[in-house]
């Protein structure tokens, strides 16, 4: 897959990769094989989990990380 180089690229500094990328890769995905899940599942775990909350990625394919790691309560204001 060419998904993970192109994420491992937009890390940032804090060990999280680029939410857009993120997006742009995954609706590629999506597009080619018709369903977004199976990303989800392999790469929702590379975007903070303040992101995957704000995008609402991650969480319905059971990424266990979303729910075990703090999110800042301002994020479902």
């Amino acid at each position: 897959s060419k998904a993970r180089p192109a994420l491992e690229k937009s890390k940032g500094e804090d060990g999280y990769v680029d939410p857009t990328v993120y997006m742009r890769l995954r609706s590629d995905y999506a597009a080619v094989i018709g369903d977004a899940r199976d990303f989800d599942e392999f790469f929702a775990p590379m975007i903070s989990p303040q992101e995957r909350a704000r995008l609402g990625v991650g969480t319905a394919v059971g990424v266990k990380s979303i729910q075990t790691e703090d999110i800042p309560s301002w994020v479902n204001d």
